[in-house]
């Protein structure tokens, strides 16, 4: 299918790449591509454009309009710039060619004259100009915002005539007068709001109080809580961006349902300041404890060479001083500038989460921060880990609480006339009344609802205004915002809702290219029903991600997945993560690959349940998230039973593994886990395991300290000593270093002596330097 039309399009070329492959070798070169292509995609991000494709080092881009195209442009050359400046890898430099006029668009490319032109004008400039068509110029007229000057006309290659061409005049942002050193805003609240705020001032008031508390010196909380679809991210974005335009540092990171990644939201409001940060003030950011930090973003190790790496000691230490290290990143950032931190979607926060934010909220540091976290109080139960955070922080200073409900009648009344234009008579207002009582005012079921009605005809535009032919009785609202959500989607091909049902498996967030990989149909089909949904209003781009959607909102999502059976949500599950496996970021997704696959363990993916669960758990405990990891540990466990033969030994170290976790925090569960691990390495006689049980049963006691002889530890590692073979030296030692140990309160000195000795001997033969550290 093609479609035709007037288009800008933009190229951009990376110039001498080949002599910087061979300057620095394929693989250096490539992680500078790669830097180079994200400085890039966020300008376009930022400035409307799409991204058509890569080609070699060249990005081509298309705009709806030509002064956007140049405003992209521009944002590529100052980020181009910037990074530069930063010195965190060689000095490149970049061209450009801009052209528009009617192009056609088929199979996700543009094809015609503007094509040609902006590719032979990008091959035609020097390192750091962009060269335009003179119809860039005239299109873009009164809004463009730098000046274009003319050059002399270019021969291009495969052109009958030379073009008219002009060249845009751009700065470095350091240099240019209206610029501005403020850290941009992120790519979700710098993206279109899609909902009206309306009817909010009063909660508005509440967390503007708060920022301008903050400006003031201090550091404030506010929590805002609501069911979904009331409005909660809506009205931060409103005061993000007040606190923008007032010279405030915005951060922002999410958290995601069915995806338990530890940190989720500090990992993401970190790792984009450190994609835009000048690399001095960066560098002053993080501070002394800043490689710490490299567990939550490991890129920071690249960005800021010299951090020193993190320091490896016992877990509560390793922890504390992570945790640490964001409140001192933190503290510095908002020495500089008053910061404003948001949490979105907390309800869905791994529990490191919440240990992260409540530290930073009873840190000593001097901060001037505002952190905004938006849960749905719908979802929380007396059980739920951010009950009880809320809890604690009842009793904290500076914490408001904010609970946002529905519209009242002439909250939906102003609803109605923001997105009709104008103001509503008679029968306008009767519509709103009974809106309201249908959806209680919640603007997201609000807005679905209108649109149902617009695309059922029931409100016709006529003469500018919105009016219905029919009584109220006959416009038909639908009940309840899955019963709007379930008759939009059945209002799109079969093929469309297909594809999106594939998609709400993957999660609220998924890409084209992946689902193009399990759709029958492939790309065509995809890109044919996303671009339906999208127009229906159902899914949106996500800012910042080239060709990824979001569903418009989870309940979308939900209706769609909570409709599938179980053995093809299963299925469906299978086919993501085998989709997974084969895409070459796989290594950075164990978390989705270990929930797909562990929802797909029934249908005899238990060997990659299992896999993906153990990779994800010691991925998180390099991170330091030991629940997270006890949660992919205990889901490995799960796949295991629906084996069809119990293999006792991955059994034993999965328990293992699992009772090390939960034994870092002092879960009690822990010691019950390891227990019945000391009953199967027992019954297979399996001397190592049980030497791996009995010292991980130690370490465990060992993190709350020995107030008294353990009798239980003391036999376990007894035991452990006598099954041990002597030529596993290493394990002996250990085992013999913590028998010494769990027998501090006894009074038999010369035993206690004597084991030291013995372990002594054995750790300084030893290759492993940690045994003898041990």
């Amino acid at each position: 299918m093609s479609t035709a039309g007037l288009v800008t399009i933009l190229f951009t070329d990376l110039v001498g790449s080949t002599a910087l492959s061979q300057g620095i070798g394929d693989h250096a070169a490539d992680d500078v591509r790669r830097e180079h292509f994200e400085v890039l995609r966020q300008a376009v991000s930022r400035t409307g454009g799409t991204e058509v494709k890569t080609i070699g080092d060249a990005l081509m881009v298309s705009y709806p309009a030509a002064a956007d195209a140049v405003a992209g442009a521009v944002a590529m050359q100052q980020g181009v710039a910037r990074h530069n400046r930063r010195g965190a890898g060689p000095r490149v430099e970049m061209r450009i060619g801009i052209s528009a006029g009617d192009a056609t668009f088929e199979d996700g490319d543009w094809f015609g004259t503007p094509v040609v032109e902006a590719a032979r004008l990008c091959a035609a400039a020097d390192g750091g100009q962009i060269l335009a068509t003179e119809i860039v110029r005239i299109l873009g007229g009164t809004r463009l915002e730098h000046p274009l000057e003319s050059v002399p006309p270019i021969v291009a290659k495969g052109i009958t005539d030379p073009v008219t061409a002009c060249q845009v005049v751009w700065e470095p942002e350091e240099e240019a007068v209206a610029e501005s050193r403020a850290v941009p805003l992120p790519p979700v609240v710098a993206a279109p709001n899609l909902v009206s705020l309306v009817g909010r001032d009063a909660e508005r008031s509440v967390v503007v109080d708060a920022w301008k508390e903050v400006v003031a010196g201090g550091r404030r909380v506010v929590l805002v809580a609501g069911e979904p679809g009331i409005g909660k991210t809506r009205l931060v974005k409103d005061v993000c961006q007040l606190a923008h335009e007032h010279g405030g540092t915005v951060l922002w990171g999410g958290c995601e349902e069915e995806l338990s990644v530890p940190y989720q939201p500090f990992v993401e409001a970190i790792r984009w300041y450190a994609s835009v940060a000048e690399l001095d003030e960066l560098r002053t950011d993080l501070g002394p404890l800043g490689g710490e930090l490299t567990r939550l973003v490991p890129e920071l190790a690249r960005i800021v060479p010299g951090l020193d790496a993190p320091v490896s000691a016992d877990a509560d230490t390793e922890r504390y001083r992570l945790f640490e290290a964001a409140v001192e990143f933190f503290a510095a950032l908002s020495a500089r500038t008053p910061v404003l931190l948001v949490l979105d979607d907390v309800h869905w926060a791994a529990k490191p989460t919440l240990l992260l934010l409540r530290h930073l909220l009873r840190a000593t540091a001097s901060l001037q921060l505002l952190v905004v976290a938006t849960y749905r109080d719908t979802d929380l139960d007396r059980t739920h880990p951010l009950a009880e955070m809320l809890a604690d922080l009842r009793r904290e200073p500076g914490v408001e609480r904010l609970a946002l409900t529905g519209l009242d009648a002439q909250g939906v009344a102003a609803f109605l006339e923001h997105t009709a234009g104008h103001s509503l008579e008679a029968d306008g207002i009767e519509l709103a009344r009974v809106v309201h009582a249908e959806t209680e005012g919640n603007p997201f079921f609000v807005g679905e609802v209108l649109r149902h009605l617009a695309e059922t005809g029931a409100l016709v535009l006529r003469d500018g205004r919105w009016t219905s032919d029919l009584s109220i009785d006959q416009v038909g609202i639908p009940e309840g915002v899955r019963e709007v959500v379930g008759r939009r989607l059945s209002r799109l091909e079969n093929s469309a809702n297909e594809v999106l049902t594939i998609a709400s498996v993957v999660g609220r967030d998924f890409e084209i290219s992946l689902l193009a990989s399990i759709v029958p149909g492939g790309e065509d089909a995809v890109l044919d029903a996303i671009e339906a949904a999208e127009t229906a209003g159902l899914v949106v781009p996500v800012p910042g991600r080239a060709a990824s959607y979001r569903f418009s909102h989870a309940l979308v999502r939900t209706t769609l997945y909570d409709e599938l059976t179980t053995s093809r949500r299963l299925r469906l599950h299978r086919d993501v993560g085998r989709a997974l496996v084969d895409r070459p970021d796989a290594g950075s997704r164990l978390p989705e690959l270990a929930r797909h696959f562990g929802e797909a363990a029934a249908l005899g993916e238990v060997d990659r349940a299992i896999d993906y669960c153990r990779r994800a758990a010691d991925s998180a405990l390099d991170e330091l998230a030991f629940e997270e990891a006890a949660a992919h540990y205990e889901r490995a466990l799960g796949a295991l039973d629906l084996a069809e033969e119990d293999d006792l030994s991955v059994r034993c170290d999965l328990l293992v593994a699992a009772g090390r976790a939960l034994t870092a925090i002092s879960d009690q569960r822990g010691v019950e886990v390891l227990r019945t691990a000391t009953v199967i390495a027992r019954s297979i006689g399996d001397a190592g395991r049980f030497a791996d049980v009995a010292l991980t049963f130690h370490y465990g006691l060992a993190q709350r300290g020995f107030l008294a002889t353990d009798a239980e530890l003391v036999a376990l590692l007894e035991e452990a000593l006598g099954g041990l073979a002597t030529a596993d030296a290493d394990r002996r030692a250990l085992l013999l270093s913590a028998l010494a140990l769990a027998l501090l309160w006894d009074p038999d000195m010369d035993r206690r002596r004597a084991l030291v000795d013995e372990a002594l001997v054995l750790a300084r033969a030893s290759a492993v330097p940690s045994v003898l550290a041990r």
